[in-house]
């Protein structure tokens, strides 16, 4: 009887011995009796105490996930991925306060709360629009990165907004004629578009890009001045020093020493515009520019454009 008693109560003291929790560790005897015979590796980044604790607790959850970790696993593993203040909080935890990793997430999330991003509200998405100044591929870019400082949406409301964000074009036209059914198909069908534009682009400038600059030759050995070719322009045909005058408001007298330059042969050509004898002046593409503009604003009446589409005898 004596003996019965005996191991009765010794089964008795090994049961509260369970049932307390290991000095020092914030998890109940439960957490630390599950079998945990395998090895684990969590693909997850440490944890110091400065960064977002809400991501720091998704990419541990998924890659915990990923390994079949049980939840008792999970509390037991998450220490590993703790550094510097965030050790020190948890050596600090109460002994025994923690059986399940719930509870661990929500103490981590609570001490750490102040390192969490502030999103904004989804409306702010309505003031990112695409700007007057930005091709598909500027605003598509700054887009994403304005996506990421809001709030979770739904695929409606950021395919919505997406829509209204984007000015009127190709693209827009392209989602008139066929609604995108989700944000991602409206998202890819804009970067094709984008890229599309790009090419397009690059063609143009190299179309009508800058012409290779002429290569200098020696005084020497440069040839004879040749007539000058004429490109005949209906608007500003009848440029001459009279225009240019009128243009830069002065007096049009050519200089004795039209080169500028003492002992330098003049080549024959002068630009009142410029002072220079680089070119004529009704070659002068600054001039010529000046005239459209003051023919656009009105400054130059009909009595010109009549003049200039006149042919001279």
């Amino acid at each position: 009887m004596e003996a019965k008693l005996e191991r009765l109560e010794k089964k008795v003291g090994e049961k509260n011995d369970r049932d307390k929790p290991l000095a020092g560790s914030p998890f109940t005897t439960r957490v630390h009796l599950t079998p945990f015979p395998r090895k684990v590796k969590i693909d997850a980044p440490r944890f110091t105490g400065k960064e977002d604790p809400e991501i720091h607790l998704d990419s541990f959850n998924q890659s915990a996930t990923m390994n079949g970790c049980t939840d008792e696993e999970k509390c037991l593993l998450f220490f590993q991925t703790l550094r510097n203040r965030a050790t020190e909080w948890f050596n600090k935890l109460r002994p025994g306060s923690i059986d399940s990793f719930s509870d661990l997430a929500s103490k981590f999330k609570a001490k750490f709360q102040e390192n969490c991003t502030k999103r904004k509200k989804f409306t702010y998405l309505s003031t990112a629009g695409q700007r007057e100044s930005e091709n598909l591929t500027q605003f598509l870019t700054r887009w994403k990165e304005e996506v990421d400082k809001v709030e979770e949406m739904d695929d409606k409301t950021v395919l919505s907004l997406l829509l209204n964000g984007l000015r009127a074009g190709e693209l827009y036209k392209e989602f008139c004629r066929k609604p995108p059914a989700t944000y991602q198909e409206a998202y890819h069908t804009a970067w094709e578009f984008a890229e599309a534009e790009t090419q397009l682009r690059a063609k143009r400038e190299a179309k009508h890009g800058h012409k290779p600059k002429p290569v200098q030759v020696k005084k020497e050995e440069a040839p004879g001045p040749s007539r000058p070719r004429h490109h005949y322009d209906p608007v500003i045909r009848v440029v001459n020093t009279e225009e240019c005058q009128e243009v830069r408001k002065a007096p049009v007298i050519p200089p004795e020493n039209p080169t500028g330059q003492v002992g330098r042969q003049w080549s024959g050509t002068y630009c009142s515009y410029h002072r220079s004898d680089s070119h004529n002046t009704s070659e002068c593409k600054s001039v010529k520019g000046v005239i459209r503009q003051m023919i656009d604003s009105g400054e130059l009446g009909k009595d010109y454009l009549q003049k200039a589409n006149c042919p001279r005898g």
